[in-house]
């Protein structure tokens, strides 16, 4: 079974790139596809809701400006990773949390 995890991509920041990094930097890293990645750093074995919070609570404080990126265009994608084998339960506070913040949701 594969583990549960959860991960805010965001795309082709374009001019965002400097404030981006002065704002999130110390959270993301640049993947090889020239990407930003923030991981959850939970164990693997905690509830998908978990992770999601861990992820929204950290970012929270940068609210506006990762609203202000969607608005701009910027894809800024919350990546989930939970077993095939049940049903994924998406909790209320995770949700409103990604709404307010103009974050997808992806259920891998």
């Amino acid at each position: 079974m594969k583990p549960i995890s959860a991960r805010v991509v965001v795309h082709n920041l374009g001019d965002h790139q400097a404030e981006f990094q002065k704002k999130l930097g110390a959270w993301f890293s640049l993947t090889k596809k020239g990407a930003y990645e923030f991981r959850s750093l939970l164990e693997p074995t905690e509830e998908i809701n978990t992770h999601l919070i861990w992820l929204f609570g950290i970012l929270d404080t940068e609210r506006a400006f990762l609203r202000k990126l969607t608005q701009n265009g910027i894809e800024v994608v919350c990546q989930c990773r939970a077993h095939k084998s049940s049903s994924v339960l998406l909790k209320s506070k995770a949700l409103a949390m990604a709404h307010l913040m103009g974050i997808s949701l992806e259920i891998l």
